[in-house]
Order: C-alpha cells, then structure tokens, then sequence
C-alpha cells in the first residue's frame, strides 16, 4: 500500500511532534537501565571515579550474602501477605459500601482517609503505635493479655508490625477499585437471578466474582509490582531492623547505594529485583489466566 504525498507529509509531522517526548523517555528509563546492568560487572570507587572491571563478583557476593536471602525473603513476605489481606478486607469493605444507607457517600469519603496520609507518616505513627514503653496497640495488647510484647525489637514482631501498617494504609484505596467494579455490574442480573430463585451466595459467586475478576487481577499486579519496589515504610518504622530482618529489597539496594557507596554491588542487587518482579509477574499471569478459567 503507497503512501501519498499528503499522508506522508502528516506521518513526518506526528513523528517530529512525538520524537522528543521519546528521545526523553528513552533517555530517562532506558540509560539508567543500561547503566545499571554496566555497574554491575564492575567495583566502583565513587571517591577517584574509578571503575574497576569485577566479573561477575558482585553476583557471587549476592548468592552468598545471607543478608540477601533474608532481604528476598522478607519481600516476598510483605508482598504475599499485604495482598492478600488487603484484598480481602478491601472486596469486605467494598461490598458494605456497595449498600444503600444512610450517608453511604460520607462513609465512601472517610473510608479515603487513611490512604490519603503520606505512607512516611503512617510509618512514624505506627511506630509510635508500637512502641513497646509507650505504644497504644501494645499496652491495649498488654492490657488483655498480661504480656507486653516488644513488637519493634523482635524480629516477626516487625513483619507482622509492618505488614499491618501497610494493609491499614492501603486497604481502603483496594476498597474504593472495588467499588467501582461493583458498580458497573448491570443490577438486572440480579433481578433475573432472584426471581429464578438464586440465593445471596449464588448471586456474590455467579455474578459479582466473574464480573469483579478482572479489576481484582488488575489491582493483585498494580500492588504486587508496588510492593516489591516499596521503601519508605521499612524506612521509616524500622530502619530494616531489628537486625536486617525487615530489609526489603529495595532497603538493601538503598543502603548499599547511599551507606555503603557500593554501586556495583547495588546494581547487582536492583537486576535480581528485577527478575524477582519478572518471575512473580509471569506467576500472576499464570494464576490469573487459570482463575479465568475456572470463573
């Protein structure tokens, strides 16, 4: 198929219109990419900027640092468990703003309220919170069950602390996609279906899961890949401690990079986080096309 003139002189027109925006993006996305897999086979001295061929020594430091595994570890952790309580509680939340009452619009708007506080405010306050002198969850706890625990000092202590500041924060933003979805379903349905004689349960598995499917799945990877890459509230209620227990991924790369001035090594680092995020996206495409299936 030929091209006119008039259509060609249109197609260079987009093209001289569009060709900075993308000089930009591949200059602010794709450089550093580049650059980090380059940082990675070499040992870095930021002080004389001398960069020092290493192989792959920054990898077999990687496999053998016991404070990597811990760090995998933790991040998949926090980002399992933050998923799946979030969604729970998030589709639980949602259905009961799904119902009509009075000042439902009001509640829709205070349920916003803990996802609208900055994440490094969250974190302080529920550091605070968890205090072991002066924490309110932990004297509450101490209160009904005789023992106060130091949940900060203890290492699944500050797991469980942070996984449920970040569920507390995020739940409501998981709510409000939910929401949505449940909006968009054509009450029809079900009408047809109680006047076929479909019970409630019949109606939430038949009807709003198979509809809801795909802004859950959508919500499951936007969070999973926001998780992985999270920072500021490991920075800011425990620091990666106690330990290096709560050393997300993202906490070590930091750490090495601006602490410890090992870029190579902190490069190494940010390519294994990258595939971490590629294996369990392909793990999430997997199960989402098998729950397609079976829904």
């Amino acid at each position: 198929m030929r091209i006119s003139g008039i259509s060609r002189k249109r197609l260079y027109y987009a093209l001289a219109l569009i060709l900075p925006a993308l000089v930009l993006r591949l200059f602010t996305s794709l450089y550093p990419v580049v650059y980090t897999i380059y940082l990675a086979f070499f040992k870095v001295n930021p002080i004389i900027g001398v960069h020092t061929y290493a192989g792959l020594a920054n990898f077999q430091k990687m496999a053998s640092d016991l404070v990597v595994r811990e760090s995998v570890f933790f991040t998949v952790f926090f980002t399992f468990l933050s998923i799946a309580f979030q969604t729970s509680l998030g589709l639980l939340v949602a259905l009961l703003l799904n119902k009509r009452f009075i000042l439902r619009y009001f509640a829709r708007t205070i349920n916003l309220i803990p996802w609208a506080i900055p994440m490094i405010v969250v974190a302080l306050g529920f550091r605070w919170m968890f205090d072991s002198e002066y924490g309110i969850i932990t004297d509450v706890i101490a209160r009904i069950t005789g023992f106060r625990f130091a949940w900060l000092i203890h290492p699944w202590g500050a797991r469980w602390a942070i996984v449920l500041a970040n569920v507390w924060k995020n739940t409501p933003f998981v709510a409000i996609l939910f929401l949505a979805g449940l909006q968009s379903i054509p009450l029809e349905l079900y009408e047809a279906a109680r006047v076929d004689g479909a019970s409630s349960w019949h109606c939430f598995r038949y009807i709003t899961i198979p509809f809801l499917a795909p802004v859950v799945m959508t919500t499951v990877l936007f969070f999973t890949v926001w998780y992985l890459a999270t920072f500021d509230i490991v920075y800011g209620m425990t620091g990666g401690g106690p330990g290096f227990s709560t050393a997300i991924m993202s906490y070590k790369i930091y750490q090495e990079t601006f602490s410890h001035m090992n870029f190579g090594y902190a490069s190494a680092l940010s390519i294994l986080l990258f595939f971490l995020v590629g294996i369990l996206g392909i793990v999430f495409l997997l199960l989402s096309r098998r729950v397609e299936i079976l829904l």
